[in-house]
């Protein structure tokens, strides 16, 4: 997992990471989380420089941008960067649960988002209204008492919803992390990302043709008693022109 994630967002940036494993403050077990610190200058020119040049501060406007530091990406001041961090870490987190079998997911969205604040009307945008909003009233008293099966399934619908609505049909790792990758930076038309963009495409056509195809059967013959008989040369008259050949010369006459 924290390979797909560094990859997805931070795979052309300088970046270091850490995965940390303590004991849950709750409930006892474990606490796996992901800490990334990364710079956003990113650069799609063929540099040779040392840090000192990479994180010095960029060239002006019209001078030779190799002749300052890498400029920084302003996609990351973004709050749709955020949002888009949230998102799509949510999508390689709840295929990869799938993937292992585990009924759960997590969600991106805020507690108070997902329904656990004043009201769960968010829930009803994933249908089964009634049902859903019964889970939801139940869910305050579940979460105090540390057991969270039906905010699992919950998101495992959510979850469900989503890959139809965004047209996924492929959970292995590397199909999830094309689609991330490329949904997350689809705005950047660089030429490195545009070649992201083909390669993913490439690789998915791989994959269809990897995958196992139905097998397909010759039309059998039918049997000889059965097919009409086919003509064939013979000295009887036939539909077209007959020939004739008199002693005056050549000559035809139609056939009846």
């Amino acid at each position: 997992m924290a390979q797909d994630i560094r990859e997805a967002f931070w795979g052309r940036y300088v970046h270091t990471w850490a995965v940390h494993c303590p004991p849950a403050r709750h409930g006892g077990g474990e606490n796996p989380h992901l800490h990334v610190m990364f710079s956003p200058r990113r650069d799609d020119l063929d540099r040779d420089c040392g840090p000192k040049q990479w994180f010095s501060r960029a060239a002006n406007a019209g001078l030779d941008p190799l002749s300052g530091g890498v400029r920084k990406d302003e996609w990351w001041r973004t709050k749709a960067a955020l949002q888009g961090v949230r998102h799509e870490t949510a999508v390689l987190i709840n295929a990869a649960l799938e993937r292992a079998g585990i009924d759960a997911a997590v969600s991106p969205d805020r507690l108070i988002g997902q329904g656990h604040g004043r009201t769960g009307a968010h829930y009803h945008q994933f249908g089964k209204d009634e049902e859903i909003a019964r889970a939801q009233a139940r869910q305050a008293t579940l979460r105090r008492e540390g057991v969270q099966p039906l905010e699992h399934s919950i998101n495992v619908l959510a979850w469900q919803a989503q890959k139809e609505r965004e047209g996924i049909r492929d959970i292995s790792r590397e199909a999830v992390l094309d689609h991330v990758r490329d949904r997350f930076w689809r705005h950047d038309q660089s030429p490195a990302r545009q070649h992201e963009r083909e390669a993913s495409l490439l690789r998915a056509i791989d994959r269809e043709y990897a995958r196992p195809q139905a097998v397909h059967r010759e039309p059998q013959r039918e049997p000889a008693r059965t097919r009409a008989p086919q003509r064939g040369l013979d000295d009887q008259a036939h539909d077209g022109a007959r020939v004739r050949l008199p002693n005056d010369g050549y000559g035809w006459e139609r056939a009846s």
